[in-house]
C-alpha cells in the first residue's frame, strides 16, 4: 500500500542529507566573505575620499579668505612668489588699518602661514607642496594675484591642487616696489 501513496509525500517526508547541509553552509560562508571583503573595501575607499574632500575644503576655505583679504587691500609693502605682505581697513577693531601677511617658506611639508600685524594669527594650511603667486600690475597698482596651491590629501601619494585668480577691487598701490624678482602674470 505504501507504493500507492503520491510522491511528493515521499519527497516532504525526506530531509536534506549531510552532503546537501555541508554544501549549503559552505556557499554560505563564500558568499559572506566575498561580500565582507567589498563592504571592507568600499568603507577603507570611501574615508580615503572624505579625507581628500576635507583636504580640498581646507584649502579652499583658506584661498576664499585670502581672496577675501586681498580685494580689500589698500597697499602692498611685500611681494614674492612665496609670499605677499598687504594693508587693509581694520580687521581687528582697533581703528588702525592693519597688515596681513601670507607666506609659505618653500620647503614640502610646511604649513601656509597668516599673520596679522606681525603676529602668526593662524596655519592657513598644514601639508603644503607647492605654493606659488604671480601678479597682475601696470604701473603702480595690483590688479590680480594668481594663486597655485598643491596640498597632501589623504594619503601621502595624493596631492590637491587649486588655483585661482583673486581680483584687488581697490587696486592696491605697490608704492615703489621692485618687481624684479616677482614673477608677473600675462592675462590672456
Amino acid at each position: 500500500m505504501e507504493s500507492l501513496r503520491p510522491i511528493h509525500h515521499i519527497l516532504l517526508r525526506r530531509g536534506l542529507g549531510l552532503v546537501e547541509v555541508v554544501l549549503a553552509i559552505a556557499i554560505t560562508a563564500i558568499l559572506l566573505a566575498s561580500t565582507t571583503g567589498v563592504l571592507g573595501f568600499f568603507t577603507l575607499h570611501g574615508a580615503r575620499l572624505q579625507l581628500n574632500e576635507s583636504s580640498r575644503s581646507q584649502g579652499a576655505l583658506a584661498m576664499h579668505q585670502m581672496r577675501n583679504e586681498l580685494a580689500l587691500a589698500t597697499s602692498v609693502s611685500a611681494l614674492s612668489d612665496r609670499a605677499i605682505t598687504f594693508i587693509v581697513p581694520d580687521v581687528d577693531g582697533d581703528t588702525l588699518d592693519d597688515t596681513i601677511e601670507y607666506t609659505w617658506t618653500g620647503s614640502i611639508g610646511d604649513t601656509l602661514t597668516r599673520k596679522l600685524n606681525g603676529v602668526p594669527s593662524s596655519r592657513m594650511l598644514m601639508g603644503v607642496q607647492s605654493f606659488a603667486l604671480a601678479f597682475d600690475v601696470d604701473t603702480t597698482t595690483l590688479k590680480t594675484v594668481y594663486v597655485s596651491l598643491d596640498a597632501n590629501g589623504s594619503s601621502p601619494d595624493t596631492v590637491v591642487r587649486l588655483d585661482t585668480a583673486m581680483p584687488c577691487l581697490n587696486r592696491p598701490s605697490l608704492g615703489g616696489l621692485a618687481l624684479d624678482n616677482v614673477s608677473l602674470h600675462s592675462p590672456p
